[in-house]
């Protein structure tokens, strides 16, 4: 009965029954819902958390969020939305929220072991009396081009780039008004 009413164009009963911050969610990619599960998780707990693969999740809900195609029309609610409309993106805006929120939580990554990781059968560098490992510098996965000068500070400058550019981008969609409503339609 329920893939009668799918194939006939009806919504899912599960889809009709979230609400709120559930609803926006399950109307996104599952890889997104998956990230971003995985970015909350990393909010929650972020005590217990390693920052480096706090990091590396929020890159990968921050990264698309800036750089991808946001579909309104699929992502926001009321499916009657258009990509360049000129009103606030809700579930977009919540989601920028998310990722600043998750960065606060961990310093804005600005820890030395979010880009460092010290093994113990690398070499070590001699410190006074006693040989200390070395720290190995992390492979972090940006957009960004590195330097022609192999700068050191690349990775911190692709960080601090997408946290600039979240605030920016919350700035611009709070300016925003909101969506008028989808239209009501009465009858048949």
């Amino acid at each position: 009965e329920a893939e009668a009413s799918n194939s006939q164009g009806g919504t899912n009963e599960e889809e009709q029954s979230l609400f709120g911050e559930a609803a926006d969610l399950g109307r996104l990619p599952l890889e997104m819902r998956f990230r971003v599960a995985q970015m909350d998780f990393n909010t929650l707990h972020h005590l217990t958390v390693e920052p480096h693969l706090a990091m590396r999740d929020w890159l990968q809900v921050a990264l698309p969020l800036l750089y991808g195609t946001w579909d309104s029309k699929k992502y926001e609610k009321g499916g009657h939305r258009s990509e360049n409309d000129g009103y606030r993106r809700e579930c977009f805006l919540r989601l920028v929220d998310k990722c600043l929120k998750c960065a606060t939580k961990f310093g804005g990554f600005r820890n030395k072991r979010c880009l460092y990781t010290i093994d113990d059968t690398s070499n070590t560098v001699s410190s006074g009396d006693a040989a200390v490992p070395a720290p190995k510098r992390r492979k972090i996965e940006t957009t960004m081009r590195e330097p022609k000068n192999n700068s050191k500070g690349s990775d911190l400058l692709a960080i601090s780039k997408v946290l600039f550019e979240l605030r920016m981008v919350k700035k611009a969609e709070e300016k925003l008004s909101r969506a008028p409503p989808p239209r009501l339609l009465f009858g048949s």
